[in-house]
């Protein structure tokens, strides 16, 4: 059994962030993002309306949850934010199918209500990573689809076992280190960037939109060396130019200036042994996507690092999986 979201057919996507993972249907979005590894809440739509809520946060290993009491002070959450005319019918005898499906250490209940719009939902804690999450799927009553709602609520994994966790959001998804903590995400038009950390090292992930209008008007290596990195201006970047996967793209590599660096004799021993000051990444111009993609790693085994990040780098377009993945 898969520690992350199983495809459910062939026009879904992943989603993936802190650890958590499901599969949506291709034409969903996510439209909100909002937490951290201890607490979290994604909001998913279609053309028309909302239709995925998932909610996670992390309880005490000393304590085991009483979920039954936690979907009652959910209900009546519900029933107080109900309009005054409005017919609110609650039912927490509602068996979601596939839900045996799901990994033995879920402890589930499944539930579901209905007001304009008919919801499925299922509620856990998992005794592994400790998460409770409330997940549910609805519907306006004319355009119910029980099964697809079935399929991507027990899709969803709060945790990943492997050495790496995907980070999955719209059409794009890369692999990266769980030891990883994100920092500062960016999702916007034409550009999503993650910013992760672990101990002594740091690692960028970007990719951008609209690839040949920067293509345009400058070179890819200048792009990252004067524009989109303006920081590494101060650092001695060597650029070797690379086939990424029948792409146009190079490597980079170098260090931060340091005082020392005048000593050159001197300078290159402790270069060699402050492996922290060490950069290397890869960037590449993915021309049928129209996107430019830039990893870029900082401290011991950079360049390793940067490579298998990269090589799980990947987009979906138009049906299409684009990337090495």
């Amino acid at each position: 059994m898969s520690d992350v979201a199983e495809p459910l057919a062939d026009l879904t996507k992943l989603f993936g962030w802190n650890g958590l993972t499901c599969q949506i249907p291709a034409h969903w979005d996510v439209t909100s993002v909002s937490g951290s590894a201890k607490s979290g809440y994604f909001a998913f739509d279609d053309e028309q309306d909302r239709r995925l809520e998932i909610k996670y946060e992390r309880a005490g290993r000393m304590r085991k949850p009483d979920l039954e009491r936690t979907l009652s002070g959910y209900f009546a959450a519900l029933k107080k934010k109900a309009k005054s005319n409005q017919e609110l019918r609650l039912d927490d005898g509602v068996r979601v199918p596939g839900v045996q499906t799901m990994p033995p250490e879920y402890e589930i209940r499944s539930y579901g209500w209905e007001a304009d719009a008919i919801t499925r939902g299922l509620i856990w804690h998992c005794s592994t990573c400790h998460r409770i999450v409330i997940a549910e799927c609805r519907a306006r009553k004319n355009r119910v689809n029980t099964k697809e709602m079935a399929q991507v609520l027990t899709s969803i994994r709060c945790h990943c076992e492997g050495d790496t966790a995907p980070w999955a959001v719209f059409d794009f998804e890369v692999f990266v280190p769980r030891e990883f903590d994100l920092g500062v995400s960016r999702l916007q038009a034409g550009l999503i960037s993650f910013s992760f950390s672990a101990k002594r090292r740091q690692l960028v992930v970007d990719r951008l939109g609209m690839g040949q209008v920067v293509m345009k008007h400058s070179s890819l290596d200048a792009y990252v060396r004067d524009v989109h990195y303006k920081k590494l201006r101060k650092i001695r970047l060597r650029f070797q130019p690379v086939d990424w996967n029948g792409h146009k793209g190079f490597r980079f590599e170098g260090e931060h200036r340091r005082v020392y660096d005048w000593l050159p004799a001197l300078g290159a021993r402790i270069r060699a042994w402050r492996v922290s000051d060490h950069i290397a990444g890869l960037a590449w111009f993915e021309e049928p996507t129209n996107r430019i993609y830039i990893i870029r790693a900082e401290g011991p085994d950079c360049a390793e690092l940067a490579e298998k990040v990269a090589a799980s780098a990947r987009s979906r377009i138009a049906g299409q999986v684009w990337g090495n993945r």
